[in-house]
C-alpha cells in the first residue's frame, strides 16, 4: 500500500511535480516509509521502452539529473506547500 502527493514547485510551472510518497514496506517487517519524489511530464506519445531503460540511481553529481531535481531531493528543508496570502 502506498500513497503519492504531488503538488508544482511554483504555480504556473508545469514541467514538474515534486511531493512525498508514503507507505508501507512489503517486507522487513511491514514498517511505513515515506520519501521525496519528482514526476516528470514527458508529454502525451512516448516512447515507454526508452524512458524504462534510464530508470535507476542516479549519482547526486550526475548531468542527467536538473538542477530543480536535485535541489528538491536534498533540501534539508520539510516538504510543503507554498503558504496562500490572503
Amino acid at each position: 500500500f502506498g500513497q503519492t502527493i504531488l503538488m508544482p514547485f511554483e504555480t504556473y510551472q508545469r514541467r514538474y511535480l515534486r511531493g512525498v510518497t508514503m507507505g508501507i514496506s512489503w517486507r522487513n517487517n511491514n514498517l511505513p516509509y515515506a520519501t521525496r519524489t519528482v514526476w516528470q511530464y514527458l508529454g502525451k506519445r512516448v516512447n515507454k521502452r526508452s524512458l524504462i531503460s534510464r530508470c535507476g540511481i542516479y549519482a547526486p553529481n550526475s548531468a542527467a539529473l536538473p538542477t530543480a531535481v536535485l535541489s528538491f531531493l536534498t533540501e534539508a528543508q520539510p516538504v510543503a506547500a507554498a503558504s496562500v496570502q490572503a
